[in-house]
């Protein structure tokens, strides 16, 4: 079973966007990811999860409710697979790059992230938030 997201009211920026967490959206996926760091760290695990359009991430399960996320809107996200178990998250503002341990959750993932995307044009078009 998926574990419930804590609620949250907070509003801050990021990204010179507003964010405020929706606690009404179910998470579609979660798990421990592999984000790419630098080049000294190479890739290090995080905790992510996708609820409605937007794609969070925290350092570990541990600080999720405990610490803001980090976040990226999929709305307008280019998403590139690349090798075997790696994908590119561009937003324009930023790239993340994500391995996968396996070419299935890497498959799940995309599922969900394509999704999100078609829920945030849903949303543009219709003018609601979904």
């Amino acid at each position: 079973p998926k574990t419930p997201k804590p609620r949250r009211i907070e509003i801050y920026m990021a990204s010179r966007s507003l964010y405020v967490p929706d606690n009404s959206r179910p998470i579609a996926i979660e798990g421990e990811l592999k984000k790419y760091k630098n080049k000294l760290s190479g890739y290090c695990k995080r905790y992510f999860l996708i609820w409605g359009e937007i794609l969070e991430y925290y350092h570990s399960k541990a600080d999720l409710g405990k610490k803001w996320p980090k976040w990226l809107s999929l709305e307008c996200a280019d998403i590139v697979p690349k090798r075997t178990k790696d994908i590119k998250i561009s937003s324009g503002l930023q790239d993340l790059y994500i391995r996968f341990d396996s070419e299935t959750q890497k498959q799940n993932w995309l599922e969900e992230f394509w999704k999100a995307i078609a829920r945030a044009n849903l949303a543009i078009k219709t003018n609601t938030l979904i």
